[in-house]
């Protein structure tokens, strides 16, 4: 990996990504939770020759999720990839890792570590409804927004406490941010 350029400051990241030929842009966490426009110069959609990719020390459910949402090509944890850096960006420009273009919620889950509470999901209901926890919506706030009623969510939010082996919906919560 030859490094081109280090940017620090909203304005300079701004005018890195609107200006900046790259094939690879990689991103720190405080960064992509300014969820800056990640291509401004084809709206919406990756350009092709850009790939977006975030380093972190911790990957989480959460962190997946919003860099998926956000178009990024992959989330990589230097604690466990470290060694291997290199190989995983080649990767990413090859096209062969490539979470933008993941369809479901359930597929985004196979990205995050066996131990990951997201894996003790049954589906992708549940693992929406992890992220409403995740976010702080109470019960009736997840049963509109999953469209189940009340009771449902009640039932299967237990039901993952209850495999994840904790006491209440904030430790769920909780074990879902590590």
């Amino acid at each position: 990996v030859t490094v081109v350029g280090l940017v620090h400051g909203d304005d300079a990241i701004r005018s890195a990504l609107a200006t900046t030929s790259f094939d690879v842009c990689i991103l720190g966490p405080t960064s992509v939770e300014k969820k800056y426009d990640l291509d401004p110069l084809a709206s919406g959609v990756n350009y092709p020759v850009r790939k977006y990719v975030m380093l972190n020390t911790h990957v989480t459910t959460e962190r997946v999720i919003l860099a998926h949402q956000l178009g990024m090509n992959d989330v990589i944890d230097i604690g466990v990839h470290m060694a291997s850096i290199n190989e995983r960006l080649e990767k990413v420009l090859q096209g062969e890792i490539d979470l933008a273009h993941i369809a479901s919620i359930t597929e985004i889950v196979r990205w995050l570590r066996s131990d990951n509470i997201a894996h003790l999901a049954q589906d992708e209901v549940d693992i929406r409804i992890l992220i409403e926890l995740i976010e702080g919506r109470t019960n009736e706030e997840i049963a509109a927004t999953v469209n189940l009623a009340l009771q449902t969510v009640r039932n299967r939010i237990s039901r993952l406490m209850k495999a994840a082996e904790v006491s209440n919906r904030t430790q769920l919560a909780t074990l879902l941010l590590r």
